[in-house]
């Protein structure tokens, strides 16, 4: 939106607390935290990837993304 290529990174332990508000469509999806229309707004111009980040290969994917970023994390939490 505003020039940025932004990656919205999420851990397959905790998901982004967004998905799981405003959900007004989710009696009608199986896949209902794609639903939140909350989560959708906020995150409608970002790329998105799921790692597992207790697992070396999604610690080194996320690594680099951080090593080829101008911006780190902004909301870091402990996976486990």
């Amino acid at each position: 939106m505003l020039g940025a290529d932004v990656v919205h990174v999420e851990a397959i332990q905790r998901m982004d607390g967004g998905r799981s508000v405003g959900g007004a469509f989710a009696a009608w999806h199986r896949a209902w935290w794609e639903c939140s229309l909350i989560f959708l707004s906020a995150n409608s111009s970002k790329h998105g990837i799921t790692l597992d980040l207790s697992d070396p290969p999604g610690i080194e994917i996320f690594e680099s993304l951080i090593a080829g970023a101008d911006a780190g994390p902004t909301q870091r939490r402990d996976p486990g």
